[in-house]
């Protein structure tokens, strides 16, 4: 039991280590739309754009610049292992909670039997 409890206390360690170096962080999807073709195959337009929900369930579109493409994919590519990391450390807190909410109901079930 202390060596489980000891194993979740240094994974939400690590987790939270790795959350602080996670960097910047943009909230959405990159979405790249190419728009016509010419005869001669080639790409002729292109739109790139960020969408993401605000408040009220609303989506937002902002326009990318090519050169802003990169970064932007790197930004939302932290920001989707952020929330995964997130998720993972709320796990682990639950298992730690059942942990002792287990083990104040094995004390409480000896103290009635005495």
């Amino acid at each position: 039991m202390q060596d489980e409890k000891s194993r979740i206390l240094t994974e939400i360690k690590k987790c939270r280590r790795d959350l602080s170096r996670t960097g910047s962080m943009l909230k959405g999807s990159l979405n790249i739309v190419e728009r016509k073709r010419g005869r001669d195959g080639k790409l002729r337009s292109a739109r790139n754009s960020l969408t993401y929900k605000v408040v009220g369930n609303k989506t937002k579109t902002v326009y990318v610049r090519k050169n802003q493409v990169e970064s932007v994919r790197r930004m939302t590519a932290n920001h989707r292992r952020a929330k995964q990391t997130l998720d993972r450390i709320a796990e682990l807190n639950l298992e730690l909670f059942r942990m002792e909410k287990e083990n104040t109901d094995a004390k409480k079930t000896e103290t009635k039997l005495k």
